[in-house]
């Protein structure tokens, strides 16, 4: 018969070891400084400060637990995920048996950051209680705050789900640990520090994992077509088609954040319709030398190396038997490859419809813009456009 587990009971036990480890290991002048190399050392359970916002301070209670060492286990109940979570330092300003006061560990003068959190002992509850809390920072983040999870913090966050699958993956594991505590890195530090800018994916990276499960020439050339669709109505219906010949990969693309690698959701004006960053892989690929030198010898290398960049660009250009870019040509020359079966019936002052048969789009010439949105992304003619300028 198979063992029935008892999380209650493992809960229990498992704390029971983990204060037991932490008394020996967590002393006040622990608490008092919260360092790095310290938090190396001990790790501290998890609570949530985000409930007692606003509340107003109140005196710290006068009576003491008079077991020191009840007070070094409640002490340690209190975890400050800003930590992990949100990669700000922090540090106890007081702690004793009837208070704690945390603050941010930043450069006072410099920042002038207002975190503040004090606790009072609550002697009938036996735990810490926060009085008041601001929990805004104006402060650098620190992100070595990684440091807090070291295999003692992840085997008590893993325990349970262990036990329930034993053949977690450590992939499995990472991913939980990232979406979690928001350990993303650089794609979510973007989001944070420029919330209002656009970011995009690089659909050959998506292809390549989406390759992995879902291989052969009939699932490339969907995957791409959806990649490419401009509008709203040609998405769906290459998302169905996929969803027909098999669901789960019509699953598998709808949870890769969509609105970042296909065309039907790029911002319009940018004068950029590619779905792939081969432009910024070139880029760091000329970078990579410089990148190993200290920061101002790499940022004056780069410097140089965009000067003379553009030095020969404007050379070539010079070259040019039209104003028109020979690249420019030769993406409106692609655009164009079917041009001879749109047809063009004008509906107003600079304003047109193009068919083809049951497909049709708007044109306006005034305004640069076709409903295909081709010629807003890339800012080149799309064949429609191309269409009704032959026409007019």
């Amino acid at each position: 018969m198979e063992t029935v587990h008892d999380f209650d009971t493992i809960d229990v036990k498992l704390d029971e070891f983990f204060k037991h480890k932490q008394r020996s290991r967590c002393k006040d002048e622990f608490l008092n400084t919260l360092t790095d190399e310290a938090l190396d050392e001990c790790t501290i359970p998890e609570i949530n400060l985000n409930d007692f916002e606003g509340m107003s301070e109140d005196e710290a209670p006068q009576d003491k637990q008079s077991d020191s060492e009840g007070d070094d286990e409640d002490k340690l109940q209190f975890q400050y995920s800003t930590m992990i979570r949100r990669s700000y330092p922090i540090r106890f300003k007081k702690c004793d048996s009837v208070r704690l006061v945390a603050v941010c560990a930043s450069d006072r003068e410099k920042f002038q950051c207002p975190f503040v959190v004090r606790d009072s002992w609550m002697s009938t509850e036996r735990s810490f209680q926060i009085k008041k809390m601001v929990e805004k920072h104006t402060c650098v983040r620190n992100f070595r705050s990684a440091n807090l999870m070291d295999p003692t913090w992840i085997a008590r966050q893993f325990l349970k789900e262990m036990i329930r699958k034993p053949n977690l993956k450590s992939k499995e594991m990472q991913a939980i640990i990232q979406s979690r505590f928001h350990c993303k890195g650089l794609l979510e530090a973007v989001k944070v520090v420029l919330p209002r800018v656009e970011h995009r994916q690089c659909a050959r990276h998506v292809y390549a994992n989406f390759r992995k499960v879902f291989s052969g020439i009939e699932f490339k050339n969907m995957f791409w077509i959806i990649a490419r669709s401009t509008v709203e109505g040609d998405f769906k219906l290459n998302m169905e088609k996929i969803k027909e010949v098999n669901p789960a990969a019509y699953d598998h693309l709808m949870a890769r954040e969509t609105k970042s690698w296909c065309m039907e959701f790029f911002k319009g004006g940018m004068a950029c319709e590619a779905v792939e960053n081969g432009m910024a892989e070139c880029f760091n690929a000329i970078i990579l030398d410089a990148r190993k030198k200290p920061l101002l010898a790499m940022l004056e290398e780069i410097r140089l190396y965009m000067m003379e960049r553009l030095f020969n660009l404007k050379q070539e250009a010079r070259k040019w038997v039209n104003n028109v870019c020979p690249g420019a040509i030769k993406k409106m020359d692609e655009f164009a490859f079917d041009i001879k079966t749109w047809f063009v019936h004008p509906s107003g002052l600079n304003a047109f419809e193009v068919r083809n048969g049951f497909h049709s789009y708007g044109v306006n010439l005034e305004g640069m813009y076709c409903t295909c949105r081709l010629w807003e992304l890339s800012a080149i003619p799309c064949v429609h456009a191309q269409a009704t300028i032959i026409y007019t």
